[in-house]
């Protein structure tokens, strides 16, 4: 099955507004989806996220970065999360694939999208991934 290897959060008040950063890191097993590199995984994934939210944007391409020094690569998204009474919440996520032989290392980015200092912090997060052989 899949694990979780981090999880990290960090909620604060900016002005008026509640604002919540979130990164987590699991172990994905392949799925069917073996053989395929890390920038089809994330193209296989974005269709279904745009069929479950309605305001579902693409807001930076699939594109080959590094995590670790490992090839992987990453995808930004923008959606709005809604509850049951009514709340709605947009969110700007990031999704990294790293692949690594039978599994793929997943790491999922969120916050406000227009919270530029959540995403310099995710960005300081996500360079001090080191991912062991």
């Amino acid at each position: 099955g899949d694990s979780a290897i981090f999880a990290s959060r960090n909620n604060r008040f900016q002005g008026n507004e509640y604002r919540v950063t979130s990164a987590s890191g699991s172990w994905w097993t392949w799925n069917g989806l073996e053989g395929r590199s890390a920038k089809e995984v994330l193209a296989v994934v974005l269709p279904t996220l745009a069929r479950t939210y309605s305001d579902f944007r693409e807001v930076s391409p699939i594109t080959d970065v590094q995590v670790g020094g490992l090839p992987a690569a990453r995808v930004g998204i923008e959606h709005t999360l809604r509850t049951a009474d009514g709340g709605a919440f947009p969110t700007r996520n990031d999704m990294i694939v790293v692949p690594r032989g039978k599994f793929m290392f997943f790491i999922g980015m969120g916050r406000n999208p227009d919270d530029q200092d959540a995403g310099a912090d995710l960005e300081a997060m996500l360079s001090s991934v080191e991912i062991q052989p």
